[in-house]
């Protein structure tokens, strides 16, 4: 049936009682069950549409094979034929399922005789999108369980939400439309009878334009953006004897996707060909094995983290997935409050306007001695204030990514406003919105709130202009454009996203975008590159990349007014882009994640007025040292969120070289050869661990004493301090593994083997995350066996020390190898830094 002139219809709300009453006249199906463990009963009843008595899809057992070909397979399944359309369209289309123990599966075939991707918006192409809710939860807002990806006939990929890397298809012309093959890879282990949420949803492109869209549970077309609106999939009908099939599409992801990389950035690229050539090959034989195929995944992962950048690449500013862990509630949560101003209208009246205010954990009003670096971020066109952190007492995905930041110490706190374009007499005028931001919010947010802002005066908003970033996303980035042509006295830092700035397009007899910016900086008399920052972002399937590029690779040649580089102390602008990124929140905030350590330039103050001093940042994270009276050799537990079962991989097909860390094996540089140490407090201790070849620094000439220490980097650092070899074969169970970098995996497994470190109660180890200083501690009194002291601490913050750690940090305080800081407290949540570190090995292996 094609529906034409329908402009929101669901057809099972339309029907007439008669038609109703014949749809819900049911069948029985057999359904195969071997014994009761199938969670299926011997007769199952479903509707004409192919879902049960309870309004679920049903998916049974089965491993297809995912080539664009309908296996036997796909005969067990229950076709289902969604019902609810939007607009007038021309397509139609039917739904199977099938599970396994790795993946979920979805065969559409669709019929459509006006197909088309000529859209570069990847939902206005025809195409397939699935959304995913492994929980169930129908929360409004995509959570770390929430997928959303979507495949053109094509076979064109983009991702939503999610990573990339699980979603797996091959689709096929067939006559009169097409057919797509899906392979949905699970995060959390499934089993019989276990629901999932789940939409469906067909986009039907016609031209340059979506006309509609076909979906299975979906009546209101916003399943993009509130998984309250997914319907639900049922997994029934595995048997006690059931075998899940060979899973070769993780490795055929993986050599797709590296395929896609730009080798000439690499100076060792023939390593990661190579392997791609050796896992083809594997991949051909008839007769492989599962073992053989998670042997040359491991081969090709490792392959790429044993890239290195060419001196251009390193820089460039490389995106970094977010992790699952910021994106879950910290215990020390931020704030939001609305303020609400009176503006001018179009018809010389005032009109009342609002905005949300993020105020972060430990904010004290009556506290004016501590100040507050600010933010404004700017949503995109059709959104409002609530788009980013929602309503007072909300708490949606940004605001999850501040306080966790803030937490474990990547940013400082900061306060985030988020004011709009819209109303007032610039309604939608992005042009002029900087007028109210001078006029009206820096002066209402800045002066309310304890900032650096002395008085409303624009004097005085000049004066504080260190303390002050202004980004947007969408029209919010055009926003933010004009804001630097037309505010640069008083903001400095500047973070556009997802869109250029579009000065100049309709006279090509004006300056370019890129010149007329470049024209802003000079001739306003700052030093470049220190006295301003721009710090971009956009994806490749982003729609408005085309236009983002061009401009950005334009300004990093106008030498005279931007300085292109990902060191920013070198530089004043880089642009991150996201392989595969599109124009969605998803990414959004994951580039404002990468961003936020650059915005303001903190001085970090490190409280070591003697060698046994030793220091951090300034977040804590508060634990009951009650809870267990046994000491391990990892904490059991993050200061914060605790990391999930299965690892974040990354959303980007472009392998980031593993960096030359510390801790790698290479000639070493000799110590006045290294230019960030010579006044440094740790210098000592750094030549002395240089001096022993337990240490080397970066290949830039640098030490990076100040950055903090990854728990990789340090259990390789510590491993080699007590005279351990890496392991030449490591053989590791971490279910996080293949994150471990190759230059940290044979320390790591030998670490593991002497019980030095043990990983998290989900059996991951976190190799990437920040050490926090408990952490530090306890691996290092393990490592050189220093024992345990039961004497009480005196700090402050005492009762902050976790169990697990309590003792070591006893032990190692009373030797004097580490101090606590001058308002005695002891900080055990903060991050410890590479400084730190190196003093605390050095006085280990001096005092053995």
């Amino acid at each position: 049936m094609v529906l034409k002139k329908g402009i929101r219809k669901c057809l099972s709300f339309i029907l007439s009682s008669a038609m109703i009453v014949g749809m819900l006249t049911t069948f029985n199906l057999s359904v195969l069950a071997e014994d009761a463990a199938s969670n299926s009963a011997d007769v199952e009843n479903y509707t004409v549409d192919g879902l049960d008595s309870e309004g679920r899809m049903v998916s049974y057992f089965g491993s297809p094979v995912i080539d664009g070909e309908v296996d036997d397979v796909w005969n067990d399944a229950i076709t289902v034929v969604p019902q609810c359309v939007t607009g007038d369209v021309y397509a139609e289309a039917t739904f199977k399922s099938l599970w396994d123990d790795n993946a979920l599966y979805i065969l559409a075939e669709v019929k459509d005789s006006q197909m088309s991707v000529q859209s570069r918006n990847p939902y206005e192409q025809d195409s397939l999108e699935i959304f995913l809710d492994e929980n169930n939860e129908k929360s409004k807002d995509y959570g770390v369980d929430d997928l959303h990806f979507r495949v053109n006939y094509e076979n064109l990929q983009t991702a939503d939400n999610g990573d990339a890397e699980r979603f797996f298809t091959s689709t096929r012309l067939i006559d009169g439309g097409y057919l797509v093959e899906a392979r949905v890879q699970f995060k959390y282990e499934p089993s019989n009878g276990k629901v999932l949420g789940v939409e469906l949803q067909i986009n039907d492109g016609v031209g340059a334009s979506r006309v509609g869209t076909v979906n299975l549970f979906d009546s209101t077309n916003s399943a993009w953006e509130d998984t309250g609106k997914f319907g639900e999939v049922i997994l029934l009908g595995k048997t006690e004897d059931a075998v899940s099939g060979l899973n070769p599409y993780s490795l055929k992801n993986l050599i797709e996707k590296t395929k896609k990389t730009d080798f000439t950035r690499y100076t060792n690229a023939s390593i990661v060909m190579d392997a791609i050539e050796k896992a083809e090959e594997v991949l051909a034989d008839e007769n492989i094995t599962q073992k053989q195929i998670d042997e040359q995944y491991d081969a090709l992962k490792a392959a790429i983290g044993k890239l290195k950048l060419t001196e251009e690449a390193a820089n460039e500013k490389e995106f970094i997935p977010l992790s699952d862990e910021y994106r879950l509630d910290n215990e020390k949560q931020g704030t939001i409050e609305r303020l609400s101003y009176n503006y001018a209208d179009v018809d010389n009246g005032t009109t009342v306007k609002a905005l949300n205010v993020y105020l972060p954990y430990g904010y004290d009003p009556s506290n004016k001695a501590k100040k507050y670096n600010v933010l404004y971020l700017m949503h995109g066109g059709g959104e409002n204030v609530n788009t980013i952190f929602g309503e007072p007492g909300e708490s949606k995905e940004l605001t999850k990514i501040l306080d966790n930041m803030i937490a474990k110490g990547d940013i400082e706190p900061l306060i985030v406003v988020t004011p709009s374009f819209y109303g007032g007499k610039n309604d939608g005028n992005v042009e002029l919105f900087h007028e109210e931001l001078t006029s009206e919010i820096i002066p209402l947010v800045e002066t309310k709130y304890n900032t650096y802002l002395r008085s409303t005066s624009l004097q005085d908003i000049k004066a504080s202009r260190d303390h002050r970033a202004f980004g947007g996303f969408s029209m919010g980035s055009m926003t933010t454009w004009n804001v630097f042509a037309n505010c640069l006295d008083y903001v400095k830092y500047y973070m556009p996203l997802c869109a250029g700035f579009r000065f100049g397009a309709q006279n090509p007899d004006e300056p370019s975008s890129a010149e007329y910016l470049a024209n802003v900086a000079i001739n306003s008399g700052y030093k470049i590159p220190e006295d301003f920052k721009i710090f971009a972002a956009s994806g490749s399937a982003d729609v408005a990349h085309p236009g983002m590029e061009p401009q950005m690779n334009e300004m990093r040649e106008l030498t005279d007014a931007f300085i292109y580089s990902s060191d920013t102390k070198k530089g004043n602008l880089y642009f991150i882009v996201c392989d595969g990124g599109t124009h969605a929140w998803g990414y959004v905030n994951q580039y404002i994640y990468n961003i936020l350590p650059d915005l303001f330039e903190y001085k970090t103050v490190i409280h070591v007025p003697s060698s046994n001093t030793s220091g951090g940042s300034n977040s804590s994270a508060r634990k009951d040292r009650n809870k267990s009276s046994t000491a391990t050799a990892t904490p059991t537990a993050t200061p914060t969120a605790t990391p999930t079962a299965t690892p974040t991989t990354t959303a980007t097909v472009t392998p980031v070289a593993t960096p030359d860390t510390v801790v790698e094996e290479k000639e070493t540089i000799p110590a006045a050869v290294y230019s960030d140490i010579s006044n440094h407090w740790a210098k000592d201790f750094i030549n002395d661990l240089i001096g022993k070849n337990i240490l080397s620094g970066y290949q830039d000439g640098t030490i990076k004493p100040d950055k903090n220490i990854t728990r990789a980097e340090l259990t390789t650092i510590v491993t080699k301090a007590i005279g351990l070899k890496s392991a030449e074969n490591p053989v590791l169970d971490f279910a996080d593994k293949d994150t471990i970098p190759s230059w940290a995996a044979g320390y790591v497994a030998v670490a593991k083997e002497q019980g030095i470190v043990l990983g998290y109660n989900d059996n991951t180890f976190g190799p990437n995350k920040n050490c926090t200083r408990e952490e530090a501690v306890t691996i290092i009194v393990n490592a050189f066996k220093l024992g345990e002291s039961n004497n009480q601490l005196k700090f402050e913050d005492e009762k902050e020390i976790s169990s697990w750690a309590y003792k070591c940090v006893a032990i190692l305080t009373e030797s004097k190898i580490i101090d606590g800081y001058p308002d005695n407290t002891f900080k055990p949540g903060n991050n410890i830094t590479r400084a730190e570190v190196f003093s605390v090995l050095s006085k280990c292996l001096n005092s053995k």
